[in-house]
């Protein structure tokens, strides 16, 4: 915490007199930042914990839910990963209803909840598909699976900001927008274990 806020201060009066230089300094700041939560998302065998999903703006409110998460990463080269997720969601046609899903790598089982039947289906069957999509966007396990976290931050014409230090569950967290001219993408990463405490587009 000391050492972000003595490097701030130090580029803000070095670099007063130079146009647009406070602007750089505080992009690669951003990106520093989070390259140093990639490093440690991809060192990361396993992952597990409770994700909360809620709309904002026009949508306030319409749609929500809360799962909790494990992922595990597979070997180099493999196709899938393991995956499993239960909680509850809600739609704006829909009272709450819960999620079950798991994953072995090869197969996705999910719980229809109207019929109450197990179904177990491979990857490429398209119902399967169809009954975790609601989850997976619950989901924050992909930010783990992916061999880049934080590639639409990288990508080609994106512009990163610092916006602050936001406390999140009693957390420090480091806040990055990552702005592609179209959508804003907003991070929140942990000033201590570097991992992400939360993921919101603008």
């Amino acid at each position: 915490m000391r050492r972000l806020r003595t490097a701030l201060i130090g580029a803000a009066v070095a670099l007063a007199t130079l146009p647009g230089a406070a602007s750089m300094a505080q992009e690669g700041q951003a990106e520093a930042i989070l390259r140093e939560s990639s490093e440690v998302i991809k060192k990361l065998d396993s992952i597990e914990y409770r994700s909360k999903m809620t709309t904002t703006g026009a949508l306030g409110g319409m749609m929500s839910g809360e799962v909790e998460v494990k992922a595990i990463r597979t070997p180099l080269g493999a196709q899938r990963s393991p995956q499993w997720y239960q909680g509850h969601q809600s739609g704006m046609k829909e009272d709450y209803k819960p999620i079950h899903v798991s994953s072995n790598g090869r197969e996705i089982t999910w719980l229809d909840n109207e019929k109450q039947i197990k179904f177990t289906r491979s990857y490429g069957d398209r119902s399967a598909l169809g009954a975790v999509s609601g989850g997976r966007n619950i989901s924050a396990a992909e930010l783990f699976l992916k061999p880049e976290p934080y590639d639409q931050a990288f990508a080609e014409g994106v512009t990163l900001t610092f916006k602050g230090i936001e406390e999140i569950d009693g957390t420090p967290c480091e806040v990055i927008v990552a702005d592609n001219g179209q959508a804003k993408f907003e991070w929140a990463i942990a000033v201590g274990d570097r991992l992400p405490r939360r993921y919101s587009r603008i």
